[in-house]
């Protein structure tokens, strides 16, 4: 008897972990996607174009209905993804989609969702939908285009004044690539003690605080998603220069105190502080 019971559990869990999957092709053992191609326009390409989508998410499971309870509209997305998860986005267009099941895959799911307040330790199906796709190429776009204006000039940002370091592209922002010359990314401490000064392209300066800044992990709303990204490639003591493109800084509307603005990349040098190196006046 208690055999037969454990074959008839057996077989509901293999055929609800086969339901679940249905029509979903395996890319790795945590990603799972279908994707679905509309298309139009100009295809995506890591080299030579920006692509911009909104996600919509929800905790998946293979008992409760998909509701999508979260969106996010990203503009001038510039994420660099390994494989095999690069080659998902290859070649999208306008209006293509791809459905991901994330099984515990918090590396991916950040990367996608950038600073979104959700638990990147679950499940979850990822629905993702290409709004735009802007080409770098002079030849196809607009030079007025706000994404490709801003593309340029961090361009000409790296070839004539940030010579004198080596800067790298990850998860969206530009760093210093002394900065990941580890293999492990380092996770920050809970409690943050920043010095900071921030510039535009040309080198004036728009914020140099009087004290540093220190605050937690988990209020992310102290500073700017990019600088939270930034962040978790320091160890405390390191000092680092960050480049800051607007989606990941102040947005479409500039800073709120009109010193940022609109559609404006931003530079970023950066002190993590270690614990009581700087004592705050009382």
């Amino acid at each position: 008897m208690r055999v037969s019971i454990f074959f008839l559990l057996s077989f509901v869990f293999l055929s609800c972990n086969h339901d679940r999957f249905k029509g979903f092709t395996e890319k790795s053992s945590e990603l799972y996607y279908r994707r679905i191609a509309l298309g139009e326009g100009i295809p995506y390409s890591p080299d030579s174009s920006f692509i911009n989508y909104t996600i919509r998410f929800a905790p998946f499971d293979s008992v409760n209905p998909v509701i999508f309870t979260k969106a996010k509209s990203i503009r001038f997305a510039q994420t660099v993804f390994s494989k095999p998860e690069a080659e998902l986005l290859y070649g999208l267009t306008q209006g293509d989609r791809i459905e991901l099941i994330l099984l515990n895959n918090p590396k991916l799911f950040e990367k996608l969702t950038f600073e979104m307040d959700t638990d990147s330790t679950k499940n979850w199906l990822i629905d993702l939908e290409v709004d735009d796709v802007v080409t770098t190429s002079t030849d196809v776009k607009n030079l007025e285009d706000p994404n490709f204006v801003e593309y340029r000039a961090i361009k000409d940002f790296l070839q004539y004044k940030g010579r004198g370091k080596r800067f790298t592209f990850t998860e969206g922002i530009w760093v210093d690539k002394s900065m990941l010359d580890t293999p492990d990314i380092i996770r920050f401490p809970e409690e943050i003690t920043l010095d900071y000064k921030g510039y535009y392209l040309d080198g004036t300066a728009f914020d140099i605080p009087d004290y540093p800044l220190k605050f937690f992990r988990t209020d992310q709303n102290q500073v700017i998603p990019g600088i939270m990204i930034a962040l978790k490639y320091m160890h405390p003591g390191d000092s680092t220069v960050v480049i800051i493109p607007s989606h990941l800084a102040f947005g479409e509307t500039g800073s709120k105190y009109g010193n940022v603005p609109p559609n404006k990349p931003v530079v970023y040098g950066l002190k993590l502080l270690k614990p009581g190196e700087y004592v705050f006046p009382e």
